[in-house]
């Protein structure tokens, strides 16, 4: 029956003062995660912290609902298809572009043998294959100071980090022979005009 197909996520933390924003295949959504079918979803990930409103602004102060669903498998077969899928997908954090921070984000992605990601560390791996830059361009907000002198720059290093592994995860399969079974190096060099 109906009950059957419901999908439930279990927090620790109770909504007092609203819901979680959905994400589906990239874009908001105003479904009800109970709308989606279970056989659909291919992958689905939770953020919860500052670093959810700094990528999705107020409408994340819930958290984040990040659903994948099978029809937006992404099988990336070159690493120009990767860094084409990077830089279409990833999203300047909405905080460090309305402090005008640039940042350099390295991130270490372990591939499965069958070419799934398995882990997206920014924990330095020995050996690890170094793809090419990938840059994202935002525009300088109206402001040229940053209005939280207290926020010390390596604070906001967690928002571009916390972005960069969202885009990742998107990522099904990367098909690329060299990259199984190994760790690949991934930059991503966030930048202000």
């Amino acid at each position: 029956g109906p009950e059957k197909d419901k999908i439930i996520i279990q927090t620790k933390t109770k909504y007092n003062s609203g819901n979680p924003l959905i994400i589906i295949d990239g874009v908001r959504s105003d479904k009800d995660i109970n709308d989606i079918a279970p056989e659909d979803i291919a992958n689905i990930s939770v953020l919860k912290d500052a670093s959810a409103m700094a990528t999705y602004g107020a409408d994340a102060k819930d958290g984040v609902i990040i659903i994948t669903t099978k029809s937006a498998v992404v099988k990336i077969t070159s690493e120009l298809e990767l860094r084409k899928f990077i830089a279409q997908k990833i999203k300047y954090p909405l905080r460090p572009q309305k402090d005008n921070i640039e940042n350099k984000t390295q991130v270490f992605v372990k591939v499965l043998n069958s070419g799934a990601i398995n882990i997206v560390s920014e924990k330095p791996v020995k050996g690890a294959i170094h793809v090419d830059d990938v840059v994202v361009i935002g525009y300088k907000s109206g402001s040229e100071e940053n209005d939280s002198p207290n926020e010390k720059l390596d604070d906001y290093s967690k928002y571009f980090r916390t972005e960069v592994k969202h885009v990742i995860y998107q990522i099904t399969k990367l098909d690329i022979e060299e990259y199984k079974g190994k760790t690949i190096a991934i930059n991503v060099k966030f930048v202000l005009q």
